[in-house]
């Protein structure tokens, strides 16, 4: 009866980790960009990459991250000088980071137009 119980609870415990949130990742200006996103289960290292990213367009205090994830897709055009270029962004972040809310770095508020941002919740759906 004592192993059927350890058994019945690896197993439980193996499909909760097993079925985290799973996010389209990618970012313009690496390998394939967003033109081929992954599908990633989320986690703190996919978070935190995203993060990185982020913090090169937008100013914000960190808070301690949650320990629940969103999907978020953002997407800007922004003119750096020598013409205008898409930034497209898609992953996981931490559920009680605000990224929609997020104020762009000085001096990118004037150069950025058409900018779209968006989270969920929901397997794949930030797909676009």
């Amino acid at each position: 009866m004592y192993s059927i119980r350890v058994v019945t609870l690896v197993v439980l415990l193996g499909v909760g980790i097993s079925q985290g949130l799973q996010c389209y990742q990618c970012v313009d200006g690496i390998p394939d960009g967003c033109d081929k996103p992954a599908l990633v289960t989320c986690q703190p290292k996919n978070a935190d990459f995203q993060i990185d990213n982020l913090e090169f367009l937008f100013d914000f205090n960190k808070p301690k991250p949650s320990e629940n994830y969103q999907c978020f897709s953002y997407e800007s055009e922004i003119d750096f000088g020598d013409g205008k270029e898409l930034t497209r962004m898609r992953g996981c972040i931490y559920q009680n980071y605000e990224v929609c809310k997020w104020s762009l770095k000085k001096g990118l508020t004037e150069k950025a137009n058409t900018r779209k941002c968006s989270v969920c919740n929901k397997d794949g759906c930030n797909s676009q």
